[in-house]
C-alpha cells in the first residue's frame, strides 16, 4: 500500500485514515475477543482487497500470522510471556525497545525462549497499529520511521487532519502500557472521539506524554 501511494506521490487523505482506522480496530478487536494476539502488525501485512473506485468500507484484510499467538481462553487477564527475538524493532513499543537496548535487564530475568517477562500483547499490537497508520500518513520507509520515532511528536502534530484523528493515533502511542487501551477498548474510545467536536484539551495533553529525548 505504502510502495504503490509513495510511487504515485498519492497522499492518503483523512478520510481513508479514518475509514482504514476504523476497519483495522475491529478487525483486531474480533481478534482479541476470541484471544489472538497478531504480533507482526505493519503496513506490508495489511492488505486492500477492494476494487479500484469502490467503497473502503470492509476492503481491509489482514496477513502473515506466522507470530501470533493464542492465549487460554480461561486466563481472566490478557499477560503472557515474552520473546524478545520475536519482536520488530521498528515497531515496537518503547518498553520493549528498551528492553532489546539494555539486553542485560531482559537476560537478568530469564529472557530466553518463553520469558519470565510478562507483557500484554493486545496493547503492544495497539502500538504497532498506530505506528504503521502514522506510517500511511507520512508514506515513509521503515528505516525513516524507524529515525523519526525521536521526533513522533513533531510529526503527529504536523499531520493535515483533525485533531480527533491525531487523538487516535496518539492514544495508540500513548507510552506507558498502563494507560494505553487494548482493542476492544480502543474501540469504545473511537466512537466517542468521532463524536467530540474539540478534541484540543485531549490532543495536548497527549501530546505532552510524548517524551523528547
Amino acid at each position: 500500500m505504502i510502495k504503490h501511494h509513495s510511487q504515485n506521490q498519492d497522499l492518503l487523505s483523512e478520510d481513508q485514515i479514518v475509514a482504514f482506522s476504523k476497519e483495522l480496530i475491529q478487525l483486531f478487536a474480533q481478534l482479541q475477543t476470541h484471544k489472538v494476539a497478531h504480533r507482526n502488525i505493519k503496513p506490508r501485512n495489511i492488505c486492500v482487497v477492494a476494487p479500484q473506485g469502490q467503497s473502503l468500507e470492509k476492503c481491509l484484510r489482514i496477513a502473515n500470522f506466522e507470530m501470533a499467538i493464542k492465549l487460554d481462553p480461561n486466563q481472566q487477564s490478557d499477560v503472557t510471556g515474552l520473546n524478545i527475538e520475536q519482536c520488530s524493532e521498528v515497531y515496537s513499543s518503547p518498553f520493549i525497545r528498551n528492553l532489546m537496548s539494555n539486553p542485560h535487564v531482559y537476560e537478568d530475568q530469564g529472557g530466553e525462549g518463553c520469558s519470565k517477562i510478562e507483557y500484554n500483547p493486545f496493547k503492544e499490537d495497539v502500538y504497532s497499529l498506530g505506528l504503521s497508520l502514522l506510517q500511511m500518513c507520512l508514506l515513509c520507509e521503515d528505516r525513516e520511521l524507524l529515525q523519526m520515532r525521536h521526533h513522533l511528536r513533531l510529526k503527529i502534530n504536523h499531520l493535515p487532519f483533525s485533531t480527533s484523528t491525531k487523538c487516535l493515533i496518539l492514544l495508540m502511542l500513548r507510552e506507558d502500557t498502563k494507560h494505553r487501551p487494548d482493542f476492544l477498548q480502543l474501540e469504545g474510545i473511537y466512537k466517542d472521539l468521532l463524536r467530540q467536536k474539540d478534541c484540543e484539551r485531549l490532543f495536548s495533553d497527549l501530546l505532552e506524554e510524548i517524551v523528547v529525548p
